[in-house]
């Protein structure tokens, strides 16, 4: 069916293709592995990211540990830095996509 000098060239390919198989594979398995259970943060971060919950474990890994910086610093907070922090996410919200776009 396929020539000596076919099958030489399909080889690579065929080579490529499984090890973008495995390398999607062992990643899928990685980032599964990497989750962080909501119900093992503390109280305090599962208060911060309480909109989160429901969506909190389809979340990539890296999302996770950013958000979770994300809270750790929001505690950190006074009131007053959180209150600037509300009011320009309130400015963000209003922004249109090709605004957003534009300020990242």
């Amino acid at each position: 069916m396929f020539t000596h000098k076919s099958q030489s060239l399909l080889r690579p390919i065929f080579v490529i293709l499984s090890l973008v198989v495995c390398s999607v594979c062992v990643s899928a398995e990685r980032d599964e592995s990497d989750v962080i259970p909501f119900e093992s943060l503390s109280e305090q971060q599962q208060q911060v990211l309480e909109p989160l919950r429901n969506r909190w474990q389809s979340l990539p890994p890296e999302r996770q540990k950013r958000l979770l910086k994300g809270a750790e610093r929001w505690q950190n907070m006074s009131d007053e830095e959180r209150a600037k922090v509300r009011d320009r996410m309130q400015r963000w919200k209003q922004l249109s996509p090709e605004q957003r776009q534009s300020m990242r």
